[in-house]
């Protein structure tokens, strides 16, 4: 009887495409204490905060493919500055073979490019935990859950511009030009030069944003709210024809 948009754009899309005044309720997600813990990680050789992390399904849209690029890129130029990091890429293919024996083959001849496949539990929670700071390098997108989560924790978010990012992280700091190897491989400097005191309040920021729009008490209240209006409206008009 009603519909639910988890973004102003999907909103829009949906009163644009299908006339249909769609309930604006964003996604959410709870706010964890993170892991102390580096035991899973470990296990990849993986060290804390010399690692940068994306966390997708990898499809085209997704974007891994201008990381990858990005990431070698600023290699090239600047050896030095990645000198000890890691670029982490967690998730699996949907139907997509072809496209993910692609970014292997990207990225077969650079070791510090670590693609774990699907995770969950405690060696995510580390990974989200641990990290320098996340990308999410999508062309497209609803609203993100895996960018909310990051934000969850505290990390310091890069993001393409897109929309859907910007409602999320307004700050232009914090976004590069969707598509753009060059800007994003700009940035990525830029995000490793920075001082831990910096990305640090950056990723307080996020969490703060979570705590007071995206964290469920708040959008389980709207969702409460809506279907209660649903059944008022229901109920006035059997009471209308009775």
């Amino acid at each position: 009887h009603r519909t639910i948009a988890v973004s102003q754009t999907i909103k829009q899309y949906a009163r644009d495409v299908y006339d249909c005044d769609a309930d604006y309720i964003p996604n959410a997600v709870s706010i964890p204490n993170k892991a102390t813990s580096t035991s899973e990680i470990r296990k990849w050789s993986l060290t804390p905060d010399k690692y940068i992390f994306m966390v997708s399904r990898l499809i085209p849209h997704k974007g891994a493919q201008y990381l990858v690029a990005a990431w070698k890129l600023l290699k090239q130029k600047n050896p030095e500055l990645l000198q000890g990091m890691k670029l982490v890429i967690v998730g699996d293919g949907y139907y997509t073979d072809t496209y993910v024996e692609k970014l292997h083959k990207q990225a077969e001849e650079d070791h510090d490019i670590i693609f774990m496949g699907f995770q969950s539990g405690e060696t995510l929670h580390q990974l989200f935990s641990h990290a320098r700071f996340m990308v999410h390098p999508s062309d497209n997108e609803g609203l993100p859950i895996v960018v909310l989560e990051g934000m969850s924790y505290g990390l310091p978010m890069l993001v393409s511009d897109i929309i859907e990012h910007r409602d999320l992280i307004p700050n232009k700091q914090h976004q590069f030009t969707a598509g753009s190897v060059r800007s994003l491989a700009k940035k990525l400097s830029l995000f490793i030069e920075a001082d831990a005191e910096t990305l640090c309040v950056d990723g307080e920021r996020h969490k703060e944003m979570i705590r007071g729009e995206y964290e469920w008490t708040e959008i389980i209240s709207h969702t409460v709210a809506l279907y209660v209006d649903e059944q008022s409206r229901r109920n006035a008009r059997i009471f209308a024809t009775q």
